[in-house]
């Protein structure tokens, strides 16, 4: 008898530890911190990212029991000029369909006064006129980001800070080597929860707005050899010029011609 209850006594022993480290593993699981919003993509895998062949964007995405994590790098020192002017649309479907009505603008596009001043002779340069770069000039201007579609937003679209706690998050910045690096973080209760998404896909994407060049003034016609439109049967400007200088663009292109056409591609993460 004394036998048999002291094989059940381990026996109980052995469930409840068993349980214990069960219990132990789901809810270090389930409070782990995934990645650290901060621009800094040491704690992503490679070779988890996807790339968009025609802008060189690399993008990859991840969760953790409460977030949606996403990271972006732009090698390209132009398309990094083009989405600082433009904008561009990080675009998040539950239902992995690829629709595009909830989704987070950052940059915000700049308006059409604003890309006149910045497509200027003056500002155009890679030096502004106070002596700061390009680059620091527009990082000082993208400190908001746009949601549009979210759970709980009380108007359809709404502005807010990159960094606001407990909200949609974005942090971005540069290495040494000029790439541009973007995260986002998204908390699952702006997707509904979730519940709801576990174990299922949904796609992430994003957009590049399109530009549209202000159309410069009229100038009197000159007589010269150099060539100063391009012929009709030629393709959109190099990417390569963009941002650098105004030419090589037409000088009285209509203002709501877009001059950079939108860009778009997808990729699908299951929610674990």
């Amino acid at each position: 008898m004394s036998r048999y209850f002291t094989i059940l006594s381990l026996s109980i022993v052995l469930m409840s530890l068993h349980n214990s480290n069960l219990h132990a593993h789901t809810s270090l699981r389930d409070t782990v911190i995934k990645h650290n919003t901060d621009a800094v993509l040491d704690d992503w895998d490679p070779s988890a990212f996807d790339i968009h062949e025609a802008s060189g964007i690399r993008m990859a995405a991840d969760n953790d029991a409460n977030k949606l994590y996403i990271a972006l790098y732009i090698t390209n020192k132009d398309v990094q000029k083009r989405i600082m002017l433009g904008g561009m649309q990080l675009l998040v479907d539950a239902k992995a369909k690829k629709r595009e009505s909830t989704f987070v603008e950052f940059p915000v596009q700049k308006t059409p006064q604003e890309l006149t001043q910045y497509f200027s002779s003056k500002t155009a340069e890679q030096t502004t006129a106070d002596g700061r770069s390009f680059r620091e000039q527009m990082a000082g201007t993208m400190l908001f980001l746009k949601k549009t579609g979210f759970k709980g937003q009380q108007y359809d679209t709404e502005l807010q800070p990159i960094n606001m706690p407990n909200e949609i998050m974005i942090s971005f910045g540069w290495d040494e080597r000029s790439i541009m690096y973007i995260e986002y973080e998204i908390p699952f209760t702006a997707l509904g929860g979730k519940t709801s998404l576990t174990n299922k896909p949904l796609s992430v994407g994003i957009k590049l707005n399109a530009v549209n060049l202000p159309s410069a003034p009229e100038q009197p016609m000159r007589t010269s050899t150099k060539v100063i439109a391009m012929p009709l049967s030629a393709g959109p400007p190099s990417s390569a010029n963009f941002g650098t200088s105004t030419t090589g663009f037409r000088t009285n292109q209509p203002i709501n011609q877009s001059t950079f056409p939108e860009q778009s591609f997808w990729l699908k993460h299951e929610v674990y």
